[in-house]
């Protein structure tokens, strides 16, 4: 079954709104996949999304997605994206199921069980928790967000009137950065991701203090999934090597 959402909105000139929306998905490392007359087509997490012209000043977002998880990643997406155009446009509320104040169903918890050092510019961290083999496929990342210890009570991501994820700001802000995962045992529902020592990092300097029994949220999977061209290059910085390796791990024997 599919489920569907949409925004609508207007916009005076819709070929300026094209023209800056590409440029801020080139920003943000997406490339628009092509110009479409009276339309902008991209991809956000592996799904082809049309920025559609309605008429001469509006312009429609439809969503389909086959889970209320990938729907809101999809929400969230979007918004994130609009948002960097113009804050109002990231606050626009999405049709269909909207369940504020709820947990967002790409959202689960997850308890540190093992921590150690894979080498001189890696951490390699262990979580447990329920429905984690679901980064075993779709996507290649996900946020890891973390509270402050010191922080009595904690302010995780739930779902707001918009209909996408929410996050406290200001003092009560979480950490979040993105990981990609590297294993996932299925037996004991345990997923290891690894950490690249950033001088300084806020996230290294945690992982170096190997806090066992921790409880953290994984939100997603995001990002894209397994590239299938025939023949691969890939490059990046160290933050980039967990992905690389990944891909390299799980390419076919034709696949070069």
């Amino acid at each position: 079954m599919q489920l569907r959402s949409e925004i609508e909105f207007q916009i005076p000139d819709q070929s300026a709104f094209f023209d800056r929306m590409a440029q801020v998905l080139r920003q943000e490392g997406r490339t628009p996949l092509r110009p479409r007359t009276g339309g902008l087509e991209v991809r956000i997490y592996e799904r082809d999304i049309l920025f559609a012209a309605k008429g001469t000043d509006r312009i429609t977002v439809q969503l389909s997605a086959t889970t209320m998880s990938e729907l809101i990643t999809l929400r969230g997406g979007v918004s994130y994206y609009l948002g960097i155009f113009d804050r109002k446009l990231g606050a626009l509320i999405w049709s269909g199921n909207r369940t504020p104040g709820e947990t967002p169903p790409n959202l689960g918890f997850a308890t540190v069980v093992a921590c150690r050092a894979l080498n001189d510019s890696f951490w390699q961290m262990t979580v447990a928790g329920d429905d984690l083999d679901r980064f075993t496929r779709q996507g290649l990342h996900f946020s890891l967000v973390r509270q402050d210890p010191q922080r009595a009570t904690p302010y995780w991501p739930t779902i707001t009137e918009t209909g996408a994820i929410g996050w406290a700001d200001g003092a009560h802000s979480p950490f979040v950065t993105t990981y990609t995962m590297r294993a996932y045992d299925a037996r004991t529902g345990r997923l290891s991701f690894d950490i690249f020592r950033h001088p300084g990092g806020v996230t290294a300097r945690w992982a170096k203090t190997c806090p066992i029994g921790e409880v953290v949220a994984l939100v997603g999977p995001t990002g894209r999934w397994m590239p299938q061209a025939a023949r691969l290059v890939l490059a990046g910085d160290e933050t980039a090597l967990p992905a690389m390796l990944r891909i390299i791990e799980a390419a076919p024997p034709a696949q070069k």
